[in-house]
């Protein structure tokens, strides 16, 4: 699938299985060879079930814990880590932060063992991004999303 983001088209490969394999990826770099400059940075999702309890990003003292399912990606932005979780909203429970308006909605924004946070809400999903990355940089990435 290619996303269209405006000035750049990002490509983005979904699979099914749980275990990642290495030539998930061949699809994606063949394509961002193609479009040269026009490329965004690429995303994977894929699927599968988890042993473990998915913890939702802190904000300050606690936002507690998700046991229902949700989304986790990484990626490289900027040469840095930037971690993206997707989660029911109601598995959000904030204690502390700034809430700050940008794009049109509220993102909280906080800072949780170094790492700045920032979570947008979109209806009954959470959008929580975290890095070592500036908080302005990080609401730029919510901005980006089209949540």
């Amino acid at each position: 699938m290619i996303a269209d983001r405006g000035d750049r088209l990002r490509p983005i490969e979904i699979k099914a299985g749980a275990t990642f394999a290495d030539d998930w990826l061949d699809p994606m770099e063949k394509w961002l060879a193609l479009a040269g400059k026009d490329a965004a940075e690429p995303t994977l999702i894929h699927g599968g079930e988890t042993d473990w309890k998915v913890t939702t990003p802190s904000l300050a003292l606690n936002v507690g814990r998700a046991p229902a399912q949700a989304a986790h990606m990484a990626y490289t932005v900027d040469g840095h880590r930037v971690t993206l979780m997707i989660f029911p909203v109601e598995h959000l429970q904030i204690r502390g932060g700034t809430v700050v308006r940008s794009g049109g909605r509220d993102v909280l924004l906080g800072r949780h063992n170094g790492y700045n946070v920032a979570v947008a809400v979109d209806g009954d999903m959470a959008y929580a991004v975290s890095s070592d990355l500036p908080k302005e940089r990080l609401i730029s990435l919510l901005n980006d999303m089209s949540i």
